[in-house]
């Protein structure tokens, strides 16, 4: 492929060479319809006499001094083609208004154009050839395939001094694939200013490779001179790697996503057998369980007698508690999957704080005479209801009820109190107990979690009391708010907002 910028030459008495580098700028239309300059080469900021920080931000059409109607069209159908296309207009220079084509290159974002610009009066495809051009080249050539102008890059870049090209044909060195595009370009160039346009990757002799966007112009025809012909390489390599980069970290993520929706269908079907587990075996283990339970009720009544000996009185009181604790447990894990599942459903009722209060308390007792702590019940004199799910609010309740009971040393209290909030009411479960730190305490609201002391392996539980906790609050649209201290003890509190009760 022939490749190559042609400049857009300063006018001939100017000491500006061609070639000097492309006279290009990037630029984006606004909604409103105008384009503003968002980058722009300093050959083209020196036509201008200008400073390239100067012209940054400004209107393509003031800056260049050209219709601004026309080349709004052909920003507007570069964009929507997707496609360069070329518009001739004369652009206005400090020396006067001269005939220039500029060629539109539409990006790979769909929404920047690169605009190159080409001067067609006669005298700019004269100077000095072979200037550099830095990243970009060019090359002017005529018909019969032979070399009027090149840069010294795009002779670089073909392993050939300037000397070695100029004048000679390009059959003489191009490779056949190559030579053969530039054959078709001629021949395809009638009634067309822009030929072809791709993009094409070389190797240089230090052994980089650039990425360069080829544009084959025809020229203006003079009266008895052959067709000429300008092919335009803008270095497009940065662009070509953030591309490839962008297209890695899509496939990238594309196939990271299918990996997410594997695991979600995978998790969502294990959570659908969890949910067919547990509720079979919440019916294997309620049946047998309730059986204990009401044997162990008709024994401890003694509906058939005295129990002797005596000391047997007492086993039957440890398996019905026994039994209850299970149950308890047997129904949080069972609620927690509810939840989970989003099958957890609530009926809001006003319930009297009083009777509220006396359940949960009347739940727990014997555990807190067993362990020597008195449980207290403060209920502030307006606060006589609370709206919620009746067996949601005891559920939490006794869970809070259970656990202080449980971390608080012999002779310890707790105290279940409800005050009147701004937005519901407050129920607080407060302890001078064992306390905990930071981390433990965030180690306790998580899923099985419990935190090392001696009286949690003393009196065992699930580890989900708290979670379980917050999640029912958060249902019922409020919040769990805990505060402890290593050593002084916790407070935990429940805000349960007013709601309308379930129809």
């Amino acid at each position: 492929m022939t490749g190559g910028a042609q400049a857009l030459a300063a006018d001939a008495d100017s000491a500006e060479p061609p070639f000097r580098d492309s006279p290009r700028c990037l630029l984006r239309l606004e909604r409103g319809g105008s384009a503003r300059l968002l980058s722009v080469s300093k050959s083209l900021a020196t036509l201008f006499q200008r400073q390239p920080q100067a012209i940054i931000g400004q209107l393509v059409g003031e800056v260049l001094g050209a219709d601004a109607r026309i080349l709004g069209q052909a920003l507007r159908a570069c964009l929507a083609s997707g496609e360069v296309l070329e518009v001739d207009l004369a652009v206005t220079l400090p020396q006067g208004a001269i005939p220039s084509r500029l060629v539109l290159m539409p990006q790979s974002d769909g929404e920047t154009v690169q605009l190159l610009l080409i001067d067609l009066r006669p005298q700019s495809l004269t100077g000095t050839p072979g200037a550099d051009v830095g990243e970009d080249m060019m090359v002017r050539y005529r018909a019969d395939l032979t070399i009027l102008e090149c840069s010294a890059s795009y002779a670089e870049f073909h392993g050939r001094k300037v000397s070695e090209i100029i004048g000679r044909s390009f059959a003489d060195w191009l490779p056949p694939a190559e030579l053969e595009i530039v054959r078709r370009a001629v021949i395809e160039s009638k009634g067309r200013a822009i030929v072809n346009t791709n993009e094409i990757a070389k190797t240089r002799p230090d052994g980089s490779q650039r990425w360069y966007r080829w544009v084959d112009v025809a020229l203006p025809i003079r009266d008895g001179e052959q067709p000429e012909f300008l092919s335009i390489g803008v270095n497009v390599t940065a662009m070509k790697r953030a591309r490839d980069e962008l297209m890695r970290k899509n496939t990238a993520l594309t196939a990271v996503a299918e990996e997410l929706r594997e695991a979600q269908i995978a998790a969502e079907d294990s959570n659908r057998a969890k949910s067919r587990f547990l509720a079979h075996m919440s019916h294997e283990l309620r049946t047998p369980l309730n059986g204990i339970l009401g044997f162990a009720d008709i024994m401890r009544a003694g509906l058939f007698g005295p129990i002797e000996p005596a000391r047997y009185q007492e086993y039957v009181e440890l398996i019905h508690n026994s039994g209850e604790l299970l149950l308890s447990l047997i129904n949080d894990v069972l609620d927690m999957s509810k939840i989970e599942a989003g099958k957890m459903e609530l009926s809001i009722q006003p319930l009297e704080t009083t009777s509220l209060a006396e359940a949960c308390r009347t739940m727990v007792i014997g555990m807190a005479r067993d362990n020597s702590v008195v449980v207290k019940v403060e209920i502030a004199p307006d606060c006589g209801e609370v709206h919620a799910d009746p067996r949601a609010a005891k559920q939490m309740i006794i869970n809070l009820l259970s656990n202080a009971v449980k971390f608080t040393p012999a002779g310890g209290v707790v105290t279940l109190s409800f005050r009147n909030a701004e937005d519901g009411v407050s129920i607080s479960v407060a302890d001078d107990g064992i306390g905990m730190t930071p981390e433990e305490l965030t180690k306790a609201v998580q899923p099985f979690g419990q935190i090392d002391s001696e009286l949690a392996r003393q009196r065992k539980g699930t580890g989900i009391g708290l979670t379980l906790v917050k999640s029912l609050v958060e249902l019922h649209g409020g919040t769990l708010d805990i505060m402890s201290t290593k050593g002084h003890g916790t407070t935990a509190t429940l805000l349960l907002p007013w709601m309308k009760p379930a129809a």
